[in-house]
Parts: structure tokens; sequence; C-alpha cells
């Protein structure tokens, strides 16, 4: 499984988003958190990431160096968690 990784920072925590892009416009969410070391150790040569919510939270899109995907797994944007990924 090839996946990629995007980041957020917010005040002093780097947020990154673990993703597999489905198609031209669109990535499965793998995982979501400000615990992975690679996004702190990575931060600037991972692409720039922007989640998009909709209500009550749901990750419906995200921003990923400027270019707009749908999320193909929407869920609420703290439930993504994959511990097999590495």
């Amino acid at each position: 499984m090839k996946f990629s990784k995007a980041t957020q920072r917010l005040l002093d925590s780097v947020w990154t988003l673990t993703f597999i892009q489905k198609n031209e416009d669109s990535v499965e969410v793998l995982d979501f958190n400000r615990a992975d070391a690679d996004g702190y150790r990575y931060e600037r040569r991972l692409p720039k990431l922007e989640t998009l919510e909709g209500p009550e939270r749901v990750l419906e899109e995200v921003l990923i160096d400027g270019r707009l995907f749908i999320v193909a797994n929407p869920a609420h944007i703290f439930s993504y968690k994959n511990k097999d990924i590495k």
C-alpha cells in the first residue's frame, strides 16, 4: 500500500494526515493526528494541508498544497486512527 503524508501546523502542534490518493480528485484518510513523528521531522518537506470540515466536524475535503480533494471516507475529524501506518 502506497500512502502519502501532508502536514498542518496549528500553534505548536503539527497535525499529520496520512492518506491514499484514490483518483484525481479524492483521497482516503488513513490517519490524522498530532503525534506522528514524521510530521514534526519532515514538516518543511511534506505537502501543506488544510482541512475542510462540514457539520459536526466531519472531514469532507482537504487542500493539499493548494489542490482540493474530496475525502472518500468522511468521518469525524478526530476519529481517524490507524496504528499499522509507519
